[in-house]
């Protein structure tokens, strides 16, 4: 109901229509950090692998207890809120 309103009052007066670059700006930095993210999730995997292959007796650590990792989701999480926002 409050969009509706919103709608109307922006339709009415003019609103702003020379906003469109924001919502385009905001979308392409949320694809940015989104792919970043996923790369740094990819690199910290690797780390890992190369870790378990170069030390012995090296115990895998899991993903969530992986720094790196968890960057890499946020960067995501970041990512996918800032396609949501350029809406």
């Amino acid at each position: 109901e409050l969009c509706l309103e919103l709608a109307k009052l922006t339709a009415t007066s003019g609103g702003p229509k020379n906003l469109w670059f924001v919502g385009v700006i905001i979308s392409i930095l949320a694809s940015v950090a989104s792919n970043f993210g996923v790369n740094t999730q990819k690199y910290s995997m690797m780390m890992e692998i190369k870790k378990k292959n170069t030390i012995e007796n090296y115990v895998e650590q899991p993903y969530i207890k992986q720094k790196l990792w968890i960057l890499g989701l946020v960067l995501v999480i970041i990512g996918a809120v800032g396609d949501f926002a350029a809406l």
